[in-house]
């Protein structure tokens, strides 16, 4: 006696739904224990070669001059922007 390959999956498809939790369920649990970075913890350490980066957080202004282009001409600029670290 030959089952049909779709009831298999069907039935496959049914005890993986009832068996797993719903994502409201994770979401009491992740509540209910208290900090949510401890959901984190097993994230890795960022490399030390990273430490090196920190000389960019802050605040840079840069002047400048554009080059000339052949539809444009040269002119001058201004630019201020911010960078932030990463709390690991």
């Amino acid at each position: 006696m030959k089952r049909p390959r779709g009831s298999v999956i069907i039935a496959m498809l049914a005890v993986a739904i009832t068996t797993t939790p719903s994502l409201g369920e994770q979401a009491q649990k992740v509540q209910q224990s208290g900090s949510p970075s401890v959901q984190h913890a097993g994230l890795p350490t960022p490399a030390p070669e990273l430490e090196q980066l920190k000389f960019f957080i802050g605040r840079w202004r840069c002047n400048g001059k554009q080059s000339a282009s052949p539809s444009e001409p040269e002119r001058a600029f201004k630019a201020t922007f911010e960078v932030r670290g990463v709390s690991t």
